[in-house]
């Protein structure tokens, strides 16, 4: 599935996931938490305490808040209780803060070890579920409910930005392949969009950004659902280069309106994840 014809086109959409199966996002899984674990287990002593891009936090700290977001993951794949209390209680600005603050003082082996026990569960999980394909929705971290494959998008996601906050510390270049990349581009579209959703200000654009899979991403609503649709046939109204846009729709680097040309009110609703996440 990591072989994309330049035409293909798919939709991403809250309520009913991604319109051509799991098997991308089980791929992209794959792909990102075997890179990221290598990278984690070729660490020396140093470079686990290096500041990342992250500012509050290390090396370690972004590493073991992946691990964290994995056992979140896990638990909800398996029906078990919510690691760190229940959804109604998490923040995304503060809550990882203070999960980290329970594993504090923990040797690196110990994170590695976990994180690759839960990574094996967690693929484990990924195919059963995948297998039964159900049409459920789950409360997501963003107060929306999404499809369960959008809401476990959202694990993979967090990790393959993290991992971007690793490879500007550790002057790495991950080699994402172009279904990974999509699916990354595409669900930073769809959370970028979600804060404006809350109060039905939903965002409208089709974004032109240089460097990704597709030509154009468009972004749209259906029946109160979020959507984001791949190599979209609709002229852009939004442009700016793909690496840097998805980093500052998540909070690195400059704000959006500094890298995207376009309509101002459609930008500013897509910045609000900024203020949401972090």
């Amino acid at each position: 599935m990591d072989s994309i014809p330049c035409d293909a086109q798919w939709v991403l959409d809250e309520h009913r996931g991604l319109d051509v199966g799991s098997g991308p996002v089980l791929a992209a899984f794959a792909a990102q938490r075997a890179r990221f674990l290598r990278t984690a287990a070729a660490l020396d002593a140093s470079q686990w305490q290096l500041q990342s891009r992250c500012v509050d936090w290390s090396v370690h700290e972004v590493i073991r808040h992946v691990r964290d977001a994995a056992k979140t993951h896990v638990a909800i794949l398996a029906g078990q209780p919510h690691p760190f209390g229940g959804l109604e209680s998490f923040h995304p600005a503060s809550s990882p803060a203070k999960w980290l603050a329970l594993s504090e003082g923990e040797p690196p082996q110990q994170t590695v070890a976990e994180l690759t026990e839960l990574v094996a569960e967690e693929a484990r999980l990924l195919r059963v579920t995948a297998k039964q394909a159900p049409k459920v929705t789950w409360p997501g971290p963003l107060r929306r409910n999404l499809h369960w494959t959008v809401r476990s998008i959202h694990i993979f996601w967090d990790a393959w930005t993290h991992e971007r906050d690793l490879a500007s510390t550790l002057a790495l270049a991950p080699a994402y392949g172009p279904g990974e990349l999509r699916i990354a581009t595409m669900y930073s579209l769809l959370a970028a969009a979600t804060p404006a959703a809350w109060s039905g200000n939903y965002v409208r654009a089709v974004a032109l950004l240089t460097g990704s899979p597709d030509s154009r991403y468009e972004i749209t609503e259906e029946g109160g659902s979020v959507r984001v649709t791949s190599a979209a046939r609709s002229p852009e109204n939004l442009t700016g280069p793909a690496d840097q846009v998805l980093d500052s729709l998540s909070g690195r680097g400059p704000h959006p309106r500094e890298l995207l040309s376009g309509p101002a009110a459609e930008v500013e609703k897509l910045a609000l994840l900024r203020a949401v996440a972090t």
